[in-house]
Formats: C-alpha cells, sequence, structure tokens
C-alpha cells in the first residue's frame, strides 16, 4: 500500500472504529495488532505517567480498565504524509461499563508518527499524547480509571 493523504485518513478512521469495538476487551485486544507496530512507543504528556513501550503493553494497558469504556471521536484528522504523521483532536468519553453513563468528557491531541511494515501495510509506530487539564475538583480520567486494579499505579494522585 501506498502512505498518501488517502490511505492514511483510511487508515485512522478504521483504527478509531475499531478501537471502541476491540481495544479495550482483553479478549479482542489481540486484533489491534493490524494497525500497531510491534516496537510501538505511547508517550503520555501528563503528569505521573510513564512512557509505555511495546504494542504488548499498549493492548495491555488499553483493555485493563473494564469498569469503564473510553469512546474516542476524531473531531479533526490532519494528515501530513510527507512527515508520515496524522495529528489528531479526540474527544473522549468515558462510560461506566455497567450503567451506561457518560462520567467524563475531554479532548485529547495525537500525534501518531507512521510508518510502513514489510508487508507495506500501515502502521503506528509511536503515539504522542497531550490531554486537556480539566478544572480543578472535577471528575477526571484518572478518577474513575484508578478503580480497576490494572489502571491504580498509573493514575497514582499526582496532583
Amino acid at each position: 500500500m501506498e502512505m498518501n493523504y488517502s490511505s492514511i485518513l483510511r487508515f485512522m478512521k478504521g483504527y478509531f472504529a475499531d478501537f471502541f469495538t476491540r481495544a479495550q476487551d482483553p479478549r479482542t485486544a489481540g486484533q489491534m495488532e493490524d494497525y500497531l507496530a510491534p516496537d510501538l512507543e505511547f508517550i503520555p504528556y501528563i503528569a505521573g505517567n510513564a512512557r509505555i513501550s511495546g504494542r504488548d503493553e499498549f493492548l495491555s494497558l488499553m483493555s485493563a480498565h473494564p469498569s469503564s469504556i473510553e469512546k474516542l471521536t476524531p473531531e479533526d484528522i490532519m494528515v501530513d504524509e510527507a512527515r508520515r504523521i496524522a495529528v489528531v483532536l479526540i474527544k473522549t468519553e468515558i462510560i461506566d461499563s455497567a450503567t451506561g453513563e457518560i462520567l467524563v468528557t475531554k479532548r485529547y491531541h495525537v500525534v501518531y508518527q507512521l510508518m510502513l511494515d514489510e508487508k507495506k501495510t500501515i502502521k503506528i509506530k509511536k503515539i504522542l499524547f497531550f490531554e486537556e487539564i480539566l478544572p480543578p475538583g472535577t471528575l477526571d480520567v484518572g478518577d474513575v480509571l484508578r478503580k480497576d486494579s490494572g489502571m491504580a499505579d498509573l493514575f497514582s494522585d499526582t496532583r
């Protein structure tokens, strides 16, 4: 596949559609390997969080919060095919798995660095993740996700 504007945009739209239905369930998270390089780097630029190295660690993190579901809606996708990046403004809704109630709404600004693998398939090589800061006292993503044992250490309160 050639990496051009159309193929990158189609790839990113597919990624977001599949993220909601596959990435957050340990039984289907492995299906996201179609989008992620094995040596993926996830670098969150938010307080208290460490770099995630490798696709397996990233997918483990995405499926480690069964009490809630993160719905990502891309509001704007900017593609730079020459630099092989997609910059996405994302609205996220953290939804209680049991009730369907939206607990948190916020925005992320994410830079996806892309590559072609040995089969000439687009993969995400690096994710640079920037998160909106909500007003003090507002329920935030970490407040919700730290309820799950797999997320407690990652979202330790550093504020």
